[in-house]
Protein backbone atom coordinates (compact mmCIF):
# COMPACT_ATOMS: atom_id res chain seq x y z
CA UNK A 1 0.00 0.00 0.00
CA UNK A 2 0.78 3.77 -0.77
CA UNK A 3 1.56 5.42 2.54
CA UNK A 4 -0.79 8.43 3.17
CA UNK A 5 -3.50 6.68 0.92
CA UNK A 6 -7.18 6.90 2.19
CA UNK A 7 -7.06 3.14 3.02
CA UNK A 8 -4.17 2.87 5.01
CA UNK A 9 -4.45 1.71 8.66
CA UNK A 10 -4.11 5.26 10.81
CA UNK A 11 -6.66 7.14 8.49
CA UNK A 12 -9.31 3.79 8.83
CA UNK A 13 -8.92 4.13 12.29
CA UNK A 14 -9.67 7.90 12.83
CA UNK A 15 -12.32 7.45 10.06
CA UNK A 16 -14.48 4.76 12.52
CA UNK A 17 -13.79 6.67 15.47
CA UNK A 18 -15.06 9.66 14.28
CA UNK A 19 -18.32 7.87 12.81
CA UNK A 20 -18.71 6.70 16.39
CA UNK A 21 -18.33 9.78 18.31
CA UNK A 22 -20.90 11.01 15.66
CA UNK A 23 -23.33 8.32 16.39
CA UNK A 24 -23.15 9.05 19.89
CA UNK A 25 -23.87 12.14 19.38
CA UNK A 26 -26.88 11.96 17.52
CA UNK A 27 -28.42 8.90 19.93
CA UNK A 28 -28.16 11.70 22.57
CA UNK A 29 -29.36 14.70 20.97
CA UNK A 30 -32.64 12.43 19.91
CA UNK A 31 -33.06 11.76 23.38
CA UNK A 32 -32.43 14.82 24.64
CA UNK A 33 -35.33 15.83 21.69
CA UNK A 34 -37.92 13.07 23.25
CA UNK A 35 -37.43 14.94 27.10
CA UNK A 36 -38.32 18.15 25.33
CA UNK A 37 -41.15 16.83 23.51
CA UNK A 38 -42.40 15.24 26.91
CA UNK A 39 -41.41 18.13 29.20
CA UNK A 40 -40.90 16.06 31.93
CA UNK A 41 -36.80 16.96 32.36
CA UNK A 42 -37.47 20.58 32.60
CA UNK A 43 -40.30 20.56 34.50
CA UNK A 44 -39.13 17.80 37.19
CA UNK A 45 -36.01 20.29 37.02
CA UNK A 46 -38.00 23.80 37.36
CA UNK A 47 -40.26 22.48 40.07
CA UNK A 48 -37.55 21.21 41.95
CA UNK A 49 -35.56 24.24 42.21
CA UNK A 50 -38.82 26.30 42.99
CA UNK A 51 -40.16 24.04 46.08
CA UNK A 52 -36.50 23.77 47.79
CA UNK A 53 -35.24 27.86 46.94
CA UNK A 54 -37.01 30.27 49.29
CA UNK A 55 -38.57 33.85 47.68
CA UNK A 56 -36.88 35.13 44.66
CA UNK A 57 -34.76 38.41 44.64
CA UNK A 58 -37.48 39.88 42.47
CA UNK A 59 -40.14 38.62 45.15
CA UNK A 60 -38.17 40.14 48.31
CA UNK A 61 -37.87 43.22 46.64
CA UNK A 62 -41.29 43.78 45.53
CA UNK A 63 -42.56 42.89 49.41
CA UNK A 64 -40.23 45.90 50.31
CA UNK A 65 -40.98 48.53 48.26
CA UNK A 66 -44.97 47.47 49.77
CA UNK A 67 -43.61 47.66 53.00
CA UNK A 68 -42.13 50.91 52.27
CA UNK A 69 -45.55 52.53 50.15
CA UNK A 70 -47.96 51.41 52.88
CA UNK A 71 -45.51 53.28 55.99
CA UNK A 72 -44.83 56.88 53.74
CA UNK A 73 -48.83 56.37 53.34
CA UNK A 74 -49.80 56.61 56.88
CA UNK A 75 -49.30 59.88 58.21
CA UNK A 76 -47.49 60.94 61.30
CA UNK A 77 -49.01 61.62 64.42
CA UNK A 78 -48.93 65.30 65.24
CA UNK A 79 -45.59 66.42 68.15
CA UNK A 80 -46.01 66.91 71.73
CA UNK A 81 -45.61 70.70 72.03
CA UNK A 82 -42.69 71.93 73.42
CA UNK A 83 -42.20 72.47 76.62
CA UNK A 84 -41.86 76.48 77.80
CA UNK A 85 -38.61 77.74 78.62
CA UNK A 86 -37.52 78.10 82.43
CA UNK A 87 -34.00 77.36 82.63
CA UNK A 88 -33.44 81.27 82.27
CA UNK A 89 -35.83 82.33 84.34
CA UNK A 90 -34.37 80.90 87.26
CA UNK A 91 -31.37 82.96 87.41
CA UNK A 92 -33.05 86.40 86.35
CA UNK A 93 -32.21 87.02 82.77
CA UNK A 94 -35.81 86.77 81.34
CA UNK A 95 -37.58 88.36 83.85
CA UNK A 96 -39.83 90.95 82.80
CA UNK A 97 -38.88 94.26 82.26
CA UNK A 98 -35.25 93.15 82.76
CA UNK A 99 -33.82 94.92 80.30
CA UNK A 100 -35.77 98.11 80.83
CA UNK A 101 -34.95 98.73 83.95
CA UNK A 102 -31.39 98.50 83.75
CA UNK A 103 -31.40 100.35 80.51
CA UNK A 104 -33.08 103.52 81.57
CA UNK A 105 -30.89 103.50 85.04
CA UNK A 106 -28.92 106.52 85.17
CA UNK A 107 -24.47 106.12 85.70
CA UNK A 108 -23.86 105.85 89.07
CA UNK A 109 -20.76 108.19 90.16
CA UNK A 110 -18.58 105.49 90.38
CA UNK A 111 -19.24 104.10 86.96
CA UNK A 112 -16.48 104.70 84.09
CA UNK A 113 -18.14 105.96 81.31
CA UNK A 114 -16.14 106.29 78.12
CA UNK A 115 -17.07 109.37 75.72
CA UNK A 116 -14.49 110.58 72.76
CA UNK A 117 -13.43 114.01 73.12
CA UNK A 118 -15.22 116.50 70.62
CA UNK A 119 -11.84 116.56 67.88
CA UNK A 120 -12.08 113.04 67.81
CA UNK A 121 -16.03 112.42 66.87
CA UNK A 122 -15.32 115.49 64.23
CA UNK A 123 -12.33 113.89 62.83
CA UNK A 124 -13.72 112.10 59.85
CA UNK A 125 -16.20 114.60 58.99
CA UNK A 126 -13.95 117.29 58.87
CA UNK A 127 -11.14 114.97 56.82
CA UNK A 128 -9.88 116.62 53.36
CA UNK A 129 -10.11 114.34 50.81
CA UNK A 130 -6.83 113.78 48.73
CA UNK A 131 -6.44 114.15 45.35
CA UNK A 132 -6.66 111.00 43.63
CA UNK A 133 -3.94 109.86 41.59
CA UNK A 134 -3.91 110.32 38.02
CA UNK A 135 -4.75 107.14 35.83
CA UNK A 136 -2.45 105.20 34.29
CA UNK A 137 -1.81 105.79 30.46
CA UNK A 138 -4.06 102.84 28.28
CA UNK A 139 -2.55 99.66 27.47
CA UNK A 140 -2.74 98.37 24.09
CA UNK A 141 -3.19 94.91 24.34
CA UNK A 142 -2.46 94.16 20.58
CA UNK A 143 1.06 96.10 20.55
CA UNK A 144 4.08 94.63 20.43
CA UNK A 145 6.27 96.45 22.83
Amino acid sequence: MIEGSASSPPTVAFYLIGLTFVGGLLVAAGSYAQHMAAGTHWQATLLDTEKDAGPTRLQLAVESSREIRTALATPLPPREPLQPITAKLARGHLVPGYRAVHAARAPAAGDKVHKLPKAALNAMASAKPEKPAPAPAPVDIHRVY
